[in-house]
């Protein structure tokens, strides 16, 4: 059956989806082994802490490798399928697609490394909606792409800033 050029279906890799897992899963051990192995209250409390939110990424991301996620691109507009899926965005209500990253702060924390994101036009219906304030907070976008989709930050930005032009 021929491609549809007019619908382009990306899915994220299984591959790195099965590589974070692995990661996870040797943080995850690792945490367990300190906790074995300390005396110390505090350290025992914090590695726990740790071990359940290891726990929790690692079984999100075996999720993630029997359903990846999927972005789909149809003339109408896009959508993002999987673990948080987002309906269908109207191209005529995206202002613009731009590679969003954030430094850390001043003590090093909070880095948000380059991800193709979105920005919907003001008067968008949806820029009221709970997940697009959430994240305005983090920065000036309203949503990001999923990542492990073969492409980079920017070559995902211009896929969709093509098909935005063509669309909208």
């Amino acid at each position: 059956m021929p491609a549809n050029p007019e619908r382009l279906v990306l899915v994220a890799s299984r591959l790195k989806l099965l590589l974070v897992l692995a990661v996870l899963l040797a943080a995850l051990a690792v945490g367990l082994w300190v906790i074995g192995m300390t005396d110390d209250g505090w350290t025992a409390a914090w590695s726990w802490i740790g071990v359940l939110a290891l726990g929790l990424g690692a079984i999100a991301a075996l999720i993630q490798t029997f359903r990846p996620s999927r972005l789909v691109l149809t003339p109408e507009g896009f959508a993002i399928e999987g673990m948080i899926p987002v309906g269908l965005v109207a191209w005529s209500d995206v202002e613009a697609f731009v590679v969003f990253s954030s430094p850390p702060d001043a003590d090093g924390h909070g880095e948000v490394p380059p991800q193709p994101a979105w920005r919907l036009k003001p008067d968008s219906e949806h820029r009221d909606g709970m997940t697009s304030r959430l994240v305005r907070l983090v920065g000036d976008i309203d949503g990001s792409l999923p990542t492990y989709l073969g492409r980079s930050p920017e070559e995902m930005v211009a896929l969709m800033e093509d098909w935005r032009r063509r669309y909208s």
